[in-house]
């Protein structure tokens, strides 16, 4: 259209010129100088960033995509970055072809780790020369974008190839004249020194703001978005959460660009949600091998160069490394050897409760003992916002229906902490709620009535791991110990799937508060190793004496038979 639009503009200068020259004239008139401008204007923007980029294959489909979550997941140098920061600035100029957004009047929110990350990479890609290379054509003249080989998208062209001297950065992407006020006056900054920016209004009413999600920034509140863009694995997951907050006014459409050297739980789960073809989210990999720009020898110096498998595979195959560094996934499928049909405990099983208090989230676990211990069987876990003691209590005793537990296993570390103001420890505190409602456990541990839930976490993880795991051998071999039943609990099972190691260290585990507060539970249970214990009383049943009788003598039969070796249907 542009072209078409070009050529009806060169007609009428040549056809006015021609006739003032006919008439005598020594000037262009009105009409030839109205159309020379609307000329001069049209080959100004149409020699713009946005004019001459050429999307890669993997970018055209990113950008065509209608998802509200898009990820652009995948190796480093790939093309990522620009493609995201080339949705940005047709979101703001309101020239993006596929209509997402609105032409004026819109709202954009980037975000990055941290302010040096918005000055170096996000912001320069769209609002600073060079986010390609640019030449000129060898027909026509015209600059345009250097551009990918038309048979064989992996490489150059090869006329672009042999001449890249001539190569030149591209000017911005978006361009000064749709920045209200201009790059001097309209845009501000954070820190002007360092290039941090804060907002850009455009002369179409869009605002362009810009944040660092560093541990300590607090995420804009109350405003609403049209476009979103998240770059790398920010350590605040509250400004993903504010944003998707913010798009529900305006049907808004968000990116998360980041290469998977670091793991962010909140783009863990729009990653599964893509996987498993959740319509509101979509996944692109941007490889380096599919980024013409990069030579071969380039590419080939740069894996060879990163040293171990480990990186090659992240930064170079594009890989998530979270996958390596999950604490449990690994073993644990959500249907699978660890997992059983929800059934009700007979009165010959023992209870044994795990607890991990807190005063936002404190989770609970419940476990089953059968008396050939054979399985260590988990029924129920939730979490308790702002748990207090008494309510806690009031509800485990309904959800066990009144069973006495065998034992309870509490946090150490919480448990003998002390809230401002009480004397009592928050042991103390759980103990006596317990025991006002005639609810104490048969066993006393030496934690203010509780056993105290292990604080050696590899230890405990691996006690964990290893009910997990398979067992090769023994009365029991095919089977695993833990077993938790399906459709119970859901929560659990998806806090095993997203526990993660710190991958700076590699060796401490993730923290993400009310979203692991099921596993330390369910890992202090494992670590206590929780035994078969004969029920002396069931009071939800109310037993008579002669049937509690018979039952001990069944549970005395079933471990007599376990320790010969007799495995029992």
């Amino acid at each position: 259209m542009n072209d078409s639009l070009a050529n009806s503009l060169a007609d009428e200068v040549l056809a006015t010129r021609d006739q003032s020259a006919a008439a005598g004239s020594r000037g262009p008139t009105a009409r030839q100088r109205f159309a020379m401008r609307a000329l001069k204007k049209l080959v100004i923007i149409c020699a713009e960033s946005l004019m001459l980029y050429v999307p890669l294959p993997a970018a055209e489909a990113a950008h065509a995509s209608n998802a509200m979550w898009r990820v652009f997941d995948g190796s480093t140098r790939s093309s990522k970055t620009l493609t995201a920061a080339v949705e940005l600035s047709r979101a703001l100029c309101g020239c993006d072809p596929y209509e997402k957004y609105p032409a004026t009047n819109g709202r954009s929110l980037s975000i990055g780790i941290s302010g040096d990350h918005l000055a170096e990479t996000m912001f320069p890609k769209a609002f600073l020369p060079g986010a390609f290379w640019t030449i000129a054509d060898e027909q026509t003249g015209l600059v345009r974008s250097v551009r990918p080989d038309p048979n064989d998208p992996n490489v150059l062209d090869p006329y672009d190839l042999a001449y890249k001297e001539k190569w030149t950065e591209a000017p911005p992407l978006v361009p000064e004249r749709m920045i209200k006020g201009g790059w001097k006056k309209g845009i501000a900054f954070d820190s002007v020194k360092k290039g941090e920016p804060r907002m850009v209004p455009m002369v179409n009413g869009w605002r362009s703001n810009w944040r660092p999600a560093g541990a300590a920034a607090r995420p804009p509140q109350g405003d609403t978005y049209n476009h979103g863009w998240i770059d790398e694995h920010i350590e605040n997951e509250g400004f993903y959460q504010e944003m998707c907050r913010g798009f529900v006014d305006r049907d808004g459409r968000g990116i998360w660009s980041a290469c998977p050297q670091h793991s962010n739980l909140e783009l863990i789960g729009l990653r599964d949600r893509a996987l498993a073809e959740d319509p509101l989210v979509e996944m692109f990999t941007f490889l380096i091998d599919d980024n013409p720009y990069y030579s071969a020898e380039a590419k080939e110096a740069y894996l060879k160069n990163l040293g171990t498998d480990e990186l090659r595979q992240v930064m170079y195959y594009g890989v998530p490394r979270a996958v390596g560094r999950r604490v449990y996934a690994h073993l644990f499928e959500a249907m699978g050897p660890q997992t059983c049909d929800p059934f009700e405990p007979s009165t010959l099983y023992c209870l044994y409760v795990g607890i991990d208090p807190g005063r936002q989230y404190g989770g609970t676990v419940l476990s089953w003992v059968d008396p050939d211990e054979q399985y260590l069987t988990i029924s129920d876990a939730w979490i308790l916002n702002h748990q207090d003691a008494k309510p806690w209590a009031r509800d485990l005793k309904k959800r066990c229906n009144g069973r006495r537990a065998e034992a309870m296993v509490f946090d150490q570390q919480m448990g003998k902490q002390h809230q401002p103001g009480p004397e009592q420890s928050s042991a103390e505190f759980y103990w006596a709620a317990l025991k006002e409602i005639d609810f104490l456990p048969r066993r006393r541990g030496s934690l203010y009535g509780f056993f105290p839930g292990s604080n050696d976490i590899p230890g405990r993880e691996e006690a964990l791991l290893g009910m997990m795991r398979v067992r090769e051998t023994g009365p029991f071999a095919g089977s695993c110990r833990l077993q938790i039943m399906r459709g119970r609990c859901s929560v659990l099972e998806e806090q095993i799937k997203l526990a993660q190691y710190d991958t700076k260290t590699g060796q401490k585990r993730m923290k993400f508060p009310g979203r692991d507060d099921l596993i330390e539970p369910t890992e202090y249970l494992a670590a206590h190793n929780p035994g078969y214990h004969a029920p002396e009383e069931n009071e939800s049943q109310e037993l008579t004496p002669r049937q509690r009788t018979a039952e001990k003598l069944q549970a005395e039969l079933h471990r007599g038979r376990r320790r010969e070796g007799v495995q029992l249907g």
